[in-house]
This record gives C-alpha cells, structure tokens and sequence, in this order.
C-alpha cells in the first residue's frame, strides 16, 4: 500500500484545468477526444493516479482525470465530506462541461461516488468500477488508533492532504446510510465494467464477484495487480477499457 500511494506524485503532461461548482472550481487533468471518460481517485489519492492511463487509452476517448473535492486542486473547504456531497460536486462539472452521454470510472472511493451517483443522479453510458469501495466495511468502522494511522500514512505520501478533512470524510463514511446496497446497485443501467486486482489487500475481490452479481450487464476483468491496477499495469487496464468501451 505504502508503495502505491507513493507513485501519487507522478506528474502527468496533460493540460491541467478548473471548472466552477457551488462548492468552488474543481481541478482536472484534460485530453481531447470525442467520447468523454470521467476518472475518480481513492481517499487520499488525486488525478494523478489514473495519469499512467493518458498514453495506451485509445484516442477517441476524451480525459477528465478529476481531484475529488478535498483532495489534490480541488476546494478543501468546512463542510461535512459526505458521498453525497462528492456526487452534487461532481454533478456540477459534469453539467457545466459534458454532454450527456460519457463514462464514470471511478478507483476504491472513487469507485464508491461513481455508484451512488449512476444511482441518484445520472445513469451513465458507461461504468467502470476499479477495486471499488462502497459494500465492505469502510476504514471509519476500524478502531481508533487504525483510523489515526492510516490519516498519518496519507499525509506523509501527499503534502496536499489534509488530516482533519480526510477523517471527516472517514468517519462520514461510516453512515450506513451511504452503503450501497443490493437493491440500489439493481437500478444501475449503465453497460459496466468491473475490474478487479487479484492481490488486493485494501478491498477483498469477493466484493468483485457481489458487485457483477448485482450489477446488471456487467463483465468482470481480473488482473494480476493489487489494488490500484490503473497505476501497477496501465498498459494491460487500458487494454480493457479500449476493448469493451
């Protein structure tokens, strides 16, 4: 894990650009291209981490590699980081930029905000879930001193986290409320994706097997990598993408 998040600092040479939302201007990395491919990163993470994927995804397909709110560019302002706060975030952009038509693909976190978003406020055309988060136990479930640990491990790996803004986005989580559960996942329409490290340690790959059995028109894809295989392979995850999208 300790060496995932710290391949976060990889820079990337697409153009960095802001969008306004009623929370403030979202940061994004962009590339042009026809189809619109939306990327949400884990807790603790940022843009960046789907920024392997720019040079082996086909070109037809256009970027928006978003800073989730609270993290990377992106406002870090006092208000409550719930999942749904993310999704009105992400709402706004996505009104304010995109066509209706596009992808949502979203990593562990990320992958969590795409659901809840494809389930209350826009079905996309296409749904990518990488080692998504969202039915197991969230990290705000943990003992306490885990929950510190784990803050004081993000700070470290990226000097634009913030530790009192991670744990009220943690402890919110823990809300049963925003699981996502199986009759809520039934409503995905979206062609979907699932796309899954073998060697997960974060996010079990049993929560793989439940989201394709919940999922209708999904396709599951297991990939010799951990948890984060946009980062570990991206030439082999881009394949999938280029193939099935």
């Amino acid at each position: 894990m300790k060496k995932l998040i710290i391949k976060f600092i990889f820079k990337s040479t697409m153009e960095r650009k802001f969008a306004e939302t009623r929370f403030g201007k979202i940061s994004y990395l962009f590339r042009k291209g026809e189809y619109p491919v939306i990327a949400l990163h884990g807790i603790g993470s940022s843009a960046e981490s789907f920024a392997k994927l720019e040079k082996y995804l086909d070109n037809k397909f256009g970027l928006y590699f978003i800073d989730l709110l609270g993290h990377g560019r992106s406002p870090k302002i006092d208000i409550e980081y719930t999942i749904e706060n993310q999704c009105i975030f992400l709402n706004d952009f996505i009104k304010g930029i995109l066509p209706e038509e596009f992808t949502l693909m979203g990593n562990s976190y990320g992958g969590w905000v795409s659901l809840r978003f494809s389930v209350y406020f826009y079905n996309p055309k296409n749904l990518v879930l990488v080692d998504s988060a969202g039915l197991q136990p969230p990290v705000g479930t943990m003992p306490e001193e885990y929950i510190n640990n784990f803050i004081d491990f993000l700070v470290k790996s990226n000097n634009r986290n913030d530790a009192k803004i991670l744990k009220n986005m943690i402890m919110n989580n823990q809300d049963p409320k925003w699981r996502m559960k199986p009759e809520e996942l039934h409503k995905i329409k979206s062609n979907t994706l699932i796309i899954w490290g073998k060697n997960d340690d974060i996010i079990d790959i049993k929560y793989a097997e439940l989201f394709n059995s919940y999922i209708k028109n999904s396709k599951l894809f297991i990939m010799d990598a951990g948890h984060m295989p946009q980062l570990e392979k991206p030439e082999e995850f881009a394949k999938i993408i280029n193939n099935n999208l």
